[in-house]
């Protein structure tokens, strides 16, 4: 069982190795890949934040009915994105059209519960790291459309996230990562099952 100052020092380093290799392939879906590559179309991007919808509204609700303390609920990312996606004019949430969305194995200890909320929180840097780039990259339209990365969190949230987890431990180390890593790949196979939804049956993968 891990604890005290081993989190942050030990399990954090094999958290980020065990889940580098899905990570960046999430960045090269099709799905992903514009918000930091390549053209960016006012289409594009409310795909991509409908696509992050996808799995952030439904992993909120699983987290809050595993853990429910106000103290560790998570930003309300999802209304975040809802949010954006209003005002960029996309009306699937609004009409109960926004396609496949996560249904996978919600946290069943403390260990699994930080495992996925670490493959959540880890994604906050990354999105509050993009913003400045990407607000260089989004049409004129799009540029204040931003509410879900400008509300990511600094490092004093990601301090506060490893708090949460020692406040929640001892963990078991191998099965935080095993949650962390099965929670990417069913969004790596929901980001997949979306692009097929709207671009027919073909492969997602794009070449490394």
């Amino acid at each position: 069982m891990t604890t005290g100052d081993s989190l942050y020092n030990d399990l954090r380093p094999r958290l980020r190795d065990a889940t580098k290799a899905p990570h960046h392939r999430i960045d090269h879906r099709p799905l992903m890949a514009p918000l930091v590559r390549g053209d960016l179309t006012a289409r594009l991007y409310g795909d991509a934040l409908l696509a992050l919808y996808s799995f952030h509204a439904p992993s909120e609700r699983a987290f809050a009915a595993f853990l429910n303390d106000p103290d560790a609920v998570p930003p309300p990312r999802s209304a975040w994105l809802a949010a954006d996606l209003d005002r960029l004019g996309r009306t699937e949430i609004t009409q109960s059209a926004i396609g496949s969305v996560w249904s996978g194995q919600p946290p069943a200890s403390p260990s699994e519960y930080i495992g996925m909320r670490y493959v959540i929180e880890g994604g906050s840097l990354g999105a509050r790291a993009i913003l400045a780039p990407l607000i260089e990259r989004l049409p004129s339209e799009c540029k204040s459309v931003t509410r879900f990365f400008d509300g990511q969190q600094e490092e004093r949230d990601w301090l506060n996230f490893w708090a949460l987890a020692e406040r929640l431990g001892p963990l078991d180390a191998d099965a935080t990562i095993h949650a962390a890593t099965r929670f990417f790949g069913e969004i790596e196979s929901l980001a997949d099952r979306r692009w097929q939804e709207s671009h027919g049956t073909g492969s997602a993968s794009t070449k490394k």
